[in-house]
């Protein structure tokens, strides 16, 4: 006999990036219906809003999140954080659209900015962030080609 246990995400905090809409969206509903404290964090708030309200109020935030700014992941974490006591799970997977105005991959990490890798380097950078948001102590190994 087989058990699905569909609550395996029962009482998990999970931050949320680009949750207002697309996959990622689907991902916070999904979150949310196994169980998980989701933080919805997105620069569309009216319709991050609209996905909140949408799920459970009790165990569903928003907070306003630009991942090409490092205040931002930094202010999603800790919004997770104080108010559900937690962080177990960071879920990004943001598309950015336009220039970002600064390279915030400088300061620790190198990805050759080659075609082949323009359309995950911004998904690097908020997993960079967020995985030393999360573990200060993170000791990344440099990449450099």
């Amino acid at each position: 006999m087989i058990i699905i246990n569909y609550f395996r995400l029962e009482g998990k905090v999970a931050v949320i990036t680009g949750a207002a809409s697309g996959i990622s969206e689907a991902a916070a509903r999904l979150f949310s219906r196994h169980g998980a404290k989701a933080v919805i964090a997105d620069i569309q708030d009216d319709l991050a809003h609209k996905v909140c309200k949408e799920l459970d109020p009790t165990s569903t935030t928003f907070v306003h999140c630009d991942v090409t700014k490092e205040e931002d992941l930094e202010n999603a974490v800790n919004i997770a954080v104080d108010k559900y006591g937690k962080l177990e799970i960071m879920y990004n997977n943001v598309g950015i659209m336009g220039a970002v105005k600064s390279n915030i991959l400088d300061k620790e990490i190198r990805i050759r900015k080659s075609h082949q890798y323009q359309p995950c380097r911004y998904e690097i950078i908020a997993l960079f962030i967020s995985t030393l948001l999360i573990d200060p102590d993170f000791a990344p190994c440099n990449i450099s080609h």
